[in-house]
């Protein structure tokens, strides 16, 4: 008999091997699948029409990790249709995402799990993120207000939410697309539709370490979003308002 996993990983990858530093794609999953002990993870990946030898390696950690699944776009779609992707794949009664550039502090997912378990009036969680590279802060996120993530995304991408959000229907969705590429703050939005549209709250776990993320300042969603960030803030504008 299967058992269903606690925690289901959302792992869009592309140009995984040319894009990051040797072996950081390997040393990522091993964090989620090898150090988050105490629950059942699920990492469900999704190669989004990667054109060096990413498949290949993908196919090397399936053959390690029983319980990664994975998927492959012909051609890139962007985040938002990847984790999308992922998230239809996904088994667990918990989600989250995961990025290259990004891996979970040790026993993050069991205090993740724990606390929504306890919390039974909460949505989704959330803790601290350490940067790493061109940025070395910490941040440590304010307890919980709803109008915060109005104005900000006072979570970063970091947070677990319960699978209850993708089963009433929220999806991770696009915002523009340039030259071809898919610039969006999917993650931002998806934590909105949970506050907004499906009315839960969500809980900052302050005194836990949660993610940490490898920031290059450069060739990345982030420095894409800032050279459309007048697009994007408008279009978030006439999506929430300004709460």
């Amino acid at each position: 008999m299967s058992i269903t996993p606690d925690v289901s990983v959302l792992m869009p990858v592309y140009n995984a091997v040319v894009n990051y530093p040797d072996d950081l794609f390997e040393r990522v999953v091993a964090s989620t699948m090898l150090r988050q002990s105490g629950v059942v993870v699920e990492l469900c990946m999704v190669d989004d029409g990667s054109t060096d030898r990413t498949p290949d390696v993908i196919e090397r950690l399936a053959a390690i990790y029983p319980r990664l699944v994975r998927a492959r776009h012909h051609h890139n779609k962007g985040i938002a249709e990847a984790l999308n992707t992922a998230a239809s794949m996904a088994t667990g009664n918990y989600f989250t995402i995961q990025s290259v550039r990004s891996w979970y502090a040790p026993g993050a997912f069991k205090t993740f799990v724990t606390a929504l378990d306890r919390h039974t009036d909460v949505g989704f969680v959330y803790g601290a993120t350490q940067y790493h590279g061109a940025r070395s802060t910490l941040y440590l996120p304010p307890p919980f207000r709803r109008e915060d993530f109005f104005r900000h995304f006072a979570s970063l991408f970091g947070y677990m939410y319960r699978r209850g959000a993708w089963d009433q229907g929220c999806r991770y969705e696009p915002y523009i697309e340039r030259d071809g590429y898919h610039i969006d703050i999917s993650d931002y939005d998806f934590v909105m539709q949970i506050i907004a549209r499906l009315g839960w709250k969500g809980l900052a776990l302050r005194d836990t370490l949660a993610l940490h993320y490898l920031y290059s300042g450069k060739g990345q969603m982030t420095a894409r979003v800032h050279e459309h960030q007048r697009e994007i803030d408008a279009l978030f504008r006439k999506r929430w308002g300004t709460g």
